[in-house]
């Protein structure tokens, strides 16, 4: 039961450190690119790059030998795509708030 819990931490830990500095990494270089004023067009692409490569490194450091990997890496990036496309409006709200509350 606990043999396969090293390999799930360490691919949760390697995935979210690559993944997270890869998006912050996109999304601020898009800032100076050609289109970069349209933050739903920086966000999208940042996140879908940077958790295409999360979904790769976790399912195959984590499940590798184990379970097939086209089929969990398919089922992962398609969830993943509509979680974010569902998540673009709840960006520009707390970009607002946080805006109106920068402004008091």
């Amino acid at each position: 039961v606990f043999g396969s819990s090293i390999r799930l931490i360490l691919a949760g830990m390697v995935a979210y450190g690559v993944s997270q500095t890869l998006d912050v990494t996109i999304f601020t270089w898009m800032r100076g690119q050609p289109g970069g004023d349209k933050l739903w067009l920086r966000a999208t692409v940042a996140a879908l790059v940077a958790q295409t490569v999360d979904t790769l490194i976790f399912v195959t450091v984590a499940f590798l030998g184990v379970f097939p990997l086209l089929p969990v890496i398919g089922g992962q990036l398609a969830a993943k795509a509509i979680i974010w496309v569902l998540a673009i409006p709840l960006l520009y709200l707390v970009v607002w708030v946080g805006r109106r509350l920068d402004a008091r």
